[in-house]
């Protein structure tokens, strides 16, 4: 896996604490502390009938490797392994499991989820392929809401596949059907905080 520290996963960078040292250069101040913290729950991305019909077409077939999952109705789940925000709700979400394409005998397998949230309104959803990070997905009308005794969240959004995300699926499929903006699905998530 790519390390990702320098941006988000995934949903996708953790925040990082900057240490300022005092004028004196002997004592540093205390890390900030993210305003929330994300110990768990589910992201489920339901896949337009679009997308399903050309993933037959294309003879791909999904595939979730534990702990994400398909749902009958072809939704893809995957756990929340955790995820922090700041005030302004930028952060990340860490996801938990594998997808597989699978044509044939070749198998594309996309890992370690990652969604980088900007102010709460938009995303990111980066994969890791063959070693390399690529952006998958980007979430627009994202809204967050907080449940009153803070202690869990939902969130909904749209997702939209990349061109970097078309071009794999173009290669899998052997054409060049699949366009970067192509609608994907809607995304859920029910979030734990601590």
């Amino acid at each position: 896996m790519t390390r990702i520290t320098t941006r988000m996963l995934l949903l996708g960078a953790l925040i990082i604490s900057a240490l300022g040292v005092s004028a004196l250069g002997a004592q540093a101040k205390s890390p900030a502390k993210p305003a929330i913290t994300v110990t768990g729950g589910t992201v489920t991305v339901q896949p337009t009938h679009k997308t399903l019909t050309d993933l037959v077409a294309d003879k791909i077939a999904p595939k979730a490797v534990k702990p994400a999952t398909i749902t009958k109705t072809a939704a893809i789940q995957a756990p929340v392994s955790g995820g922090q925000f700041d005030a302004k709700a930028n952060g990340t979400l860490v996801l938990k499991g594998k997808l597989q394409l699978i044509k044939g005998k070749t198998t594309v397998t996309l890992s370690h989820f990652i969604a980088k949230v900007t102010k709460g309104k938009s995303a990111v959803l980066s994969v890791v392929v063959k070693g390399k990070t690529i952006k998958i997905a980007t979430i627009s009308k994202l809204t967050i809401v907080l449940a009153k005794n803070g202690k869990s969240a939902t969130a909904s959004g749209e997702a939209a596949i990349t061109k970097a995300f078309a071009a794999l699926i173009n290669k899998l499929a052997g054409n060049k059907a699949a366009k970067g903006g192509d609608d994907l699905g809607l995304v859920s998530a029910n979030l734990k905080l601590a």
